[in-house]
C-alpha cells in the first residue's frame, strides 16, 4: 500500500512533468513567433534566418541576454527597414544599452536607441 508521502510525491511529480511540458511548448512558440516576425519584415531566405537564429544564442551570451531576446530585437530593427546584418548589430547595441541603463524593458532601450540614431542622422 502506498503511503501518503509516496502518493503526494507521485502527484507532484506528475504535475511537474506537465508544467515542464507546458514551459517547453511556450518556449517553442516564442521562438516560432520571433522567427515568423523576422520572415514578415525581411527579404532574407529561410536558411539565412535559421543561421541567424542559431547564432543569436552566442550573441545573447556575449551581451548578457537570451537568444530569444536578440531575435525579437532584431525583428524590431528589421521592421524599420534595416538589413539582417544592420538589425543584428542594432539589436546587440540595444541589449547592451538595456543592461547598462535604468530602462525597465528592452522596448524602452530600443526606442531610445532609435531616437538617438535618428537624432544623430539629422545632425550629420
Amino acid at each position: 500500500m502506498m503511503s501518503l508521502g509516496q502518493y503526494l510525491l507521485t502527484f507532484v511529480s506528475f504535475y511537474d512533468i506537465i508544467n515542464m511540458f507546458k514551459q517547453a511548448m511556450s518556449t517553442v512558440t516564442e521562438f516560432d513567433t520571433a522567427f515568423t516576425e523576422m520572415r514578415k519584415v525581411s527579404d532574407e531566405s529561410v536558411s539565412s534566418l535559421k543561421r541567424f537564429q542559431e547564432a543569436s544564442f552566442d550573441i545573447g551570451k556575449s551581451v548578457g541576454t537570451t537568444g530569444l531576446q536578440i531575435q525579437q530585437s532584431t525583428a524590431e530593427f528589421m521592421r524599420l527597414g534595416q538589413s539582417l546584418q544592420e538589425a543584428q548589430e542594432s539589436a546587440k547595441n540595444a541589449n547592451i544599452l538595456f543592461n547598462v541603463s535604468e530602462f525597465e524593458t528592452i522596448d524602452q532601450a530600443t526606442e531610445s536607441l532609435i531616437a538617438m540614431s535618428q537624432a544623430f542622422t539629422e545632425v550629420s
